[in-house]
């Protein structure tokens, strides 16, 4: 019965050994973890990414980047360069966005009472002034269009409502680019 025996270890300073006169590839070295992992590559990447990302922005999205707090101009659709420890970004939809604004009692100029809701659409034309101006441009454009319907609807009568609605309805698709007080036209969008 042959028996396997085990071989003495040779202590080498290196993988190359002089054992039978000549250098041989004999010697592994005693490795207990089999951690080969190189920290500096972490550490080169994380440095990398600290210092500069890109971002892909859609064809239908702006980016809009503060740069130590001062805005810059509006970036993409494409790969956009951001310094993250630098710069804060907001991402702007383009797209047109519609809501419907729930129905509302309004007292006309001769007494009536209508209850009236409406359904807008509206788009951002600006990017920079729609995240600038307002803090909520969702929130601020249904209050906005919610009291810019009941307010042009309270200085009419109830007959003259009743009987222009299709005039009623382009007049305050018209009206609201500037005709309302507060209207969005400071804010980077239009809806009608």
């Amino acid at each position: 019965m042959f028996r396997y025996q085990q071989l003495p270890q040779r202590d080498c300073p290196g993988l190359w050994s002089d054992h039978h006169g000549g250098l041989s590839l004999d010697f592994v070295p005693k490795v207990s973890q089999n951690d080969f992992t190189d920290v500096s590559q972490g550490w080169l990447s994380w440095t990398c990414h600290l210092v500069v990302t890109f971002l892909t922005v859609p064809n239908y999205e702006k980016m809009v980047v503060f740069r130590l707090g001062r805005v810059c101009a509006p970036k993409g659709p494409g790969v956009v360069l951001v310094l993250p420890l630098i710069d804060q970004w907001q991402r702007v939809d383009l797209r047109t966005r519609a809501f419907n604004t729930p129905p509302c009692q309004v007292r006309t100029l001769d007494g009536g009472l209508l209850q009236v809701g409406a359904d807008i659409q509206f788009r951002i034309w600006n990017p920079v002034l729609s995240v600038v101006a307002v803090q909520d441009l969702n929130a601020s454009t249904r209050m906005t269009a919610h009291k810019a319907l009941s307010y042009s609807l309270s200085k009419r009568t109830l007959r003259e409502i009743q009987c222009e609605r299709v005039k009623l309805g382009e007049y305050l698709g018209v009206s609201q680019t500037g005709g309302v007080p507060g209207g969005e036209s400071n804010w980077g969008s239009t809806w009608g």
